[in-house]
Protein backbone atom coordinates (compact mmCIF):
# COMPACT_ATOMS: atom_id res chain seq x y z
CA UNK A 1 0.00 0.00 0.00
CA UNK A 2 0.59 3.51 -0.87
CA UNK A 3 0.52 6.94 1.10
CA UNK A 4 -1.29 9.87 -0.08
CA UNK A 5 -1.26 13.56 0.94
CA UNK A 6 -4.32 15.65 0.42
CA UNK A 7 -5.50 19.51 0.87
CA UNK A 8 -9.12 19.22 2.50
CA UNK A 9 -10.71 21.32 5.29
CA UNK A 10 -7.65 23.35 6.15
CA UNK A 11 -5.18 20.39 6.57
CA UNK A 12 -3.15 17.76 4.70
CA UNK A 13 -4.74 14.23 5.12
CA UNK A 14 -2.60 11.58 5.23
CA UNK A 15 -3.87 7.94 4.29
CA UNK A 16 -2.25 4.74 4.05
CA UNK A 17 1.34 3.62 5.11
CA UNK A 18 3.98 5.55 6.89
CA UNK A 19 6.27 2.84 7.16
CA UNK A 20 10.01 2.91 5.07
CA UNK A 21 8.15 0.99 2.66
CA UNK A 22 6.01 4.10 1.50
CA UNK A 23 9.06 6.65 2.54
CA UNK A 24 10.17 7.86 -0.94
CA UNK A 25 5.84 8.68 -1.56
CA UNK A 26 5.42 9.74 1.32
CA UNK A 27 8.31 12.71 1.72
CA UNK A 28 7.82 13.57 -2.29
CA UNK A 29 4.08 14.17 -1.47
CA UNK A 30 4.36 15.53 1.91
CA UNK A 31 6.86 18.09 1.43
CA UNK A 32 5.15 19.33 -2.19
CA UNK A 33 1.97 19.60 0.27
CA UNK A 34 3.91 21.66 2.67
CA UNK A 35 5.31 23.89 0.39
CA UNK A 36 2.10 24.93 -0.56
CA UNK A 37 0.72 25.78 3.44
CA UNK A 38 1.53 29.55 4.38
CA UNK A 39 0.69 29.77 7.96
CA UNK A 40 -0.40 26.90 9.61
CA UNK A 41 0.56 23.19 9.29
CA UNK A 42 -2.29 20.62 10.33
CA UNK A 43 -1.57 16.98 9.63
CA UNK A 44 -4.54 15.04 9.75
CA UNK A 45 -3.38 11.05 10.74
CA UNK A 46 -6.84 9.48 11.26
CA UNK A 47 -6.48 7.35 7.82
CA UNK A 48 -2.50 5.97 8.89
CA UNK A 49 -3.04 1.96 8.96
CA UNK A 50 0.86 1.49 9.77
CA UNK A 51 3.33 3.39 11.10
CA UNK A 52 6.90 2.89 12.34
CA UNK A 53 9.79 4.79 12.79
CA UNK A 54 10.35 6.42 9.23
CA UNK A 55 6.82 7.64 10.03
CA UNK A 56 7.45 9.08 13.29
CA UNK A 57 10.83 10.82 11.32
CA UNK A 58 9.01 12.63 8.65
CA UNK A 59 6.53 13.98 11.27
CA UNK A 60 9.46 15.51 12.84
CA UNK A 61 11.00 16.30 9.52
CA UNK A 62 7.51 17.93 8.81
CA UNK A 63 7.49 19.67 11.93
CA UNK A 64 11.40 21.40 11.69
CA UNK A 65 9.98 22.33 7.87
CA UNK A 66 7.17 24.42 9.11
CA UNK A 67 8.77 25.71 12.13
CA UNK A 68 12.02 26.64 9.95
CA UNK A 69 9.30 28.75 7.80
CA UNK A 70 8.13 30.13 10.97
CA UNK A 71 4.54 28.28 10.91
CA UNK A 72 2.49 26.36 13.27
CA UNK A 73 2.25 22.48 13.34
CA UNK A 74 -0.24 20.52 14.69
CA UNK A 75 -1.36 16.91 14.33
CA UNK A 76 -4.88 16.35 14.48
CA UNK A 77 -7.27 12.89 14.88
CA UNK A 78 -4.01 10.17 14.72
CA UNK A 79 -4.91 6.87 14.05
CA UNK A 80 -4.58 4.38 16.97
CA UNK A 81 -1.22 3.15 15.95
CA UNK A 82 0.07 6.76 15.66
CA UNK A 83 -1.08 7.89 18.43
CA UNK A 84 0.36 4.88 20.62
CA UNK A 85 3.86 5.86 19.00
CA UNK A 86 3.45 9.26 19.78
CA UNK A 87 2.61 8.02 23.68
CA UNK A 88 5.70 6.29 23.79
CA UNK A 89 8.26 8.75 22.08
CA UNK A 90 6.37 11.92 24.03
CA UNK A 91 8.31 14.11 21.73
CA UNK A 92 6.79 17.90 22.74
CA UNK A 93 7.54 18.95 18.96
CA UNK A 94 5.09 16.18 17.99
CA UNK A 95 1.97 17.81 19.88
CA UNK A 96 -1.88 16.59 19.15
CA UNK A 97 -4.95 19.28 19.18
CA UNK A 98 -8.41 18.90 18.33
CA UNK A 99 -8.56 22.11 16.15
CA UNK A 100 -9.13 21.73 12.66
CA UNK A 101 -9.43 18.58 10.33
CA UNK A 102 -12.59 17.79 11.56
CA UNK A 103 -12.63 18.46 15.34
Amino acid sequence: MTCEVEKQDGALHIRGEMTIYAAATLKENLFAALEQETQLCILDLAQISEFDTTGMQMLLMAQRACVARGMSFAIANPSEIVREALDLVRSPQLTVTNAGAGA
